[in-house]
């Protein structure tokens, strides 16, 4: 399944980046872990995961706010909570606690690699040469309209990232 998964993902870049060929070039001549890390960037699930994140986020939150052991009034007579249920409800607000902590290391993750995925590709955009050549006719176009309209586009997502805080879910 993972070798169908790697080459649907080869298959879809070279097809979709093929409309640009010194873009597809550019990805070509990066090193082989390199390109994979950044193809596997740009197929994360990034919302998909942000919004486990914050699922995960809300049953922490639930775990946290575990109530306290009472005890119970039976009639006349005040029976006293069991020392088990004390530890128990410790228990769970720890458990909360680190679970709050890895699911905001894993929106902060999540933030952090979608913003390096999308300033690589404004970079690797950045490189190209102002004429392309299309390699199957030989003819050149101007491709500054269309890299600016990207780079615009790269600069608006990561400072919208930015002025959100990251993940937004």
């Amino acid at each position: 399944m993972s070798e169908e998964r790697e080459a649907a993902k080869e298959q879809f870049v070279e097809q979709n980046l093929m409309q640009d060929p010194n873009f597809l070039q550019q990805v070509q001549g990066m090193e082989p872990e390199a390109r994979a890390q950044y193809i596997d960037q740009l197929f994360r699930d990034y919302n998909g995961e942000g919004q486990m994140a914050g699922d995960e986020l809300t049953m922490a939150a639930d775990l946290l706010n575990t109530p306290s052991a009472e005890g119970r009034q039976a009639g006349r007579t005040y029976v006293a909570a069991n020392p088990l249920e004390h530890i128990a409800s410790a228990a769970n607000r720890i458990k909360g606690g680190n679970d709050r902590d890895a699911a905001m290391s894993k929106r902060q993750e999540l933030s952090d690699s979608r913003s390096a995925g999308l300033r690589q590709t404004g970079e690797l955009m950045s490189q190209m040469p102002a004429v392309a050549t299309d390699p199957t006719t030989g003819l050149q176009s101007v491709n500054d309209g269309a890299k600016m309209e990207f780079q615009k586009r790269m600069a608006d997502k990561l400072a919208q990232e930015q002025a959100f805080g990251g993940m937004r879910t």
